[in-house]
C-alpha cells in the first residue's frame, strides 16, 4: 500500500467514526419546538401534533398536543442528553389531560441543532416522531 492509499484509508476511517463535530450539550434542546408523531393503537393509525418549549435544564414547559381525532392535552416532562458525542436524547412525557405517560426511547438532534428524529413508546404502542425548532 502506498502513502496515497494509506491517506485515503485514514480519511475514510475518520469519516466513518461518527458525525463531524456532533457533540451536544443539554442546553442544545432548549427552545420552542413543533413536533409531529405517528403510530398505531390496536391497528388504528393516529398522529399527534404538538408545540412546547424546553428550558436549558431539559424541562418541557407550556406544551400542548392535539391528536388526529381532535382531542387535545397539555404535555409536560423532561428531556435528557444521554450520548453527547452522538447528540442522542431520551425523554419522559406526561400527557396530563389524557392521563398517559410516554417515553422517548431515542432521539437524535441534527448537526445544525434545528431538527430531531426519534422513536418512542406510549403504553405498549410504538411511534416515530420528528421535531423542528421554531425559536
Amino acid at each position: 500500500m502506498n502513502l496515497k492509499q494509506i491517506g485515503i484509508a485514514a480519511a475514510l476511517t475518520l469519516a466513518a467514526n461518527g458525525p463531524a463535530h456532533a457533540t451536544c450539550i443539554q442546553a442544545n434542546a432548549a427552545g420552542t419546538w413543533a413536533a409531529y408523531s405517528a403510530g398505531t393503537t390496536n391497528g388504528d393509525y393516529y398522529w399527534f401534533k404538538c408545540q412546547f418549549s424546553i428550558d436549558t435544564a431539559g424541562k418541557i414547559q407550556r406544551g400542548a398536543c392535539t391528536e388526529s381525532n381532535g382531542s387535545s392535552s397539555a404535555v409536560a416532562g423532561n428531556v435528557h442528553l444521554i450520548v453527547p458525542g452522538g447528540c442522542t436524547f431520551t425523554a419522559a412525557l406526561d400527557f396530563t389531560t389524557f392521563k398517559l405517560k410516554a417515553s422517548i426511547d431515542e432521539a437524535t438532534l441534527s448537526l445544525d441543532k434545528q431538527t430531531v428524529l426519534g422513536v418512542g413508546t406510549i403504553q405498549t404502542q410504538k411511534f416515530t416522531f420528528n421535531m423542528v425548532k421554531m425559536r
